[in-house]
């Protein structure tokens, strides 16, 4: 067990710096602020994947399935995996909380 507990919403995340190349972009790059990767757990009761980003028109909770959350009530970073495991494929993971009367996403 990591130990990683729930931290309230209010509570961000540490932010560091990401560049993008983006020829579009005066200096040739695309600069953000983003988190690391976290469990993000919405008003909604749903447990995602996803991240906090800051950026020059955004800033919020990133779900990496369903777009920005303006409803997140706790996060936590994403506790570590055995060394045997490597996820190739985010989409994969079955993290999506089933709710009472809707399926699995």
């Amino acid at each position: 067990m990591s130990g990683e507990k729930w931290r309230p919403a209010e509570e961000l995340p540490p932010l560091h710096e990401h560049r993008i190349p983006d020829a579009d972009r005066p200096g040739g790059e695309y600069v953000c602020q983003v988190s690391g990767k976290l469990l993000i757990l919405t008003a909604e009761a749903e447990v995602t994947l996803g991240e906090y980003v800051r950026e020059p028109m955004a800033e919020g909770w990133l779900d990496w399935f369903d777009g920005m959350h303006t409803e997140v009530t706790h996060w936590m970073p994403l506790p570590a995996l055995p060394d045997t495991i490597r996820i190739t494929d985010a989409r994969r993971l079955p993290i999506k909380k089933e709710r009472e009367g809707k399926p699995w996403r």
